[in-house]
């Protein structure tokens, strides 16, 4: 019998209940494919269908907040059957269905973390600096297509920027001198989650959060942030970013160089939130803390040259 857990956030998309099913998490799982849907009846569904396996939990109706931000873990197999965790309340299939359980979420609100560049060029920038702003340009139209070329081309733009010899952002910074921090909302751990193998990943620029879980962080800190989690490993965003680049495709094809690379490339075939590889998936998020933590430099670089930010 397969087994397995795996844990996510999520933010709602809709008041709550809303009026028909809506999908909320597909993806897959060490050949375990894994959907969680919310219901018009106030609960939500987990199913994880495997070689023929089915493994499903059916909550019972929960009150929660609309817009409501959920931790949640959903584990399938083993002597206990389905379970799963929302916010720190454990559900499982020996509940009674008619019972009401009330979920709780902080107080969020837009982190802002998303809002679009949108920028007027002007005419007499020097080379590195009109070669970041469209950098950042191109980032957040490839990012939007979440397929695996556009991601792959996304992870090539933050290598030119973050981790090259001589980044872009670092060259071009030198100049203007700004202090570069990347907004994010870091990992927390939920002690309440079932106990089990999991693959977690990390959401470090969501839509909404709460006033006090955004960070700024320096440009070390940044790198050095867990992107992704698997069984026995983590993932920081610089190990994320160098293994697409690098190894996957959006620069080289090289066979991988460090235990690291070979480890993250095993968790890519093994689990693959939103139906994309891990490593990928993480990519958009990242890309979305780069854009939004380099603004301030290109508003200094639009000032100087007489452009402006539409």
């Amino acid at each position: 019998m397969s087994s397995g857990t795996i844990v996510f956030e999520l933010s709602l998309p809709s008041k709550w209940p809303p009026e028909s099913e809506v999908v909320v998490y597909q993806g897959l799982m060490e050949g375990a494919k894994v959907r969680v849907s919310i219901r018009p009846d106030a609960s939500i569904q987990f199913l994880c269908v495997k070689a023929g396996e089915v493994h499903e939990l059916i909550t019972p109706r929960l009150n929660m907040p609309d817009y409501a931000n959920l931790k949640v873990a959903f584990t399938w197999g083993g002597d206990d059957g389905a379970r799963a965790a929302i916010n720190g309340e454990l559900l499982h299939g020996t509940l009674d269905p008619s019972e009401c359980i009330s979920i709780t979420s902080r107080d969020r609100v837009p982190t802002g973390l998303r809002e679009k560049l949108v920028v007027s060029l002007p005419v007499g920038l020097n080379l590195p600096e009109e070669r970041l702003i469209r950098s950042l340009l191109e980032l957040q139209e490839r990012v939007v297509h979440a397929d695996r070329i556009h991601l792959l081309e996304a992870s090539s733009i933050l290598r030119r920027i973050l981790l090259d010899a001589h980044p872009l952002a670092h060259s071009v910074n030198r100049t203007y001198k700004c202090r570069i921090k990347f907004p994010v909302v870091p990992e927390r751990v939920d002690d309440n989650a079932p106990e089990g193998s999991t693959y977690t990943y990390i959401n470090l620029s969501p839509l909404y959060a709460s006033n006090d879980e955004v960070r700024l962080v320096s440009w070390d800190q940044f790198l050095a942030l867990i992107a992704v989690r698997g069984k026995d490993e983590a993932f920081t965003v610089r190990e994320v970013l160098d293994v697409c680049a690098n190894v996957k495709g959006g620069v080289h094809f090289d066979d991988p160089k460090s235990e690291i690379a070979d480890q993250l490339l095993n968790l890519d075939k093994q689990f693959q939130p939103a139906l994309i590889d891990a490593s990928l998936h993480a990519v958009a998020d990242l890309s979305w803390c780069v854009q939004r933590g380099l603004r301030p430099l290109v508003e200094n670089i639009l000032d100087t040259n007489g452009g402006k930010e539409s």
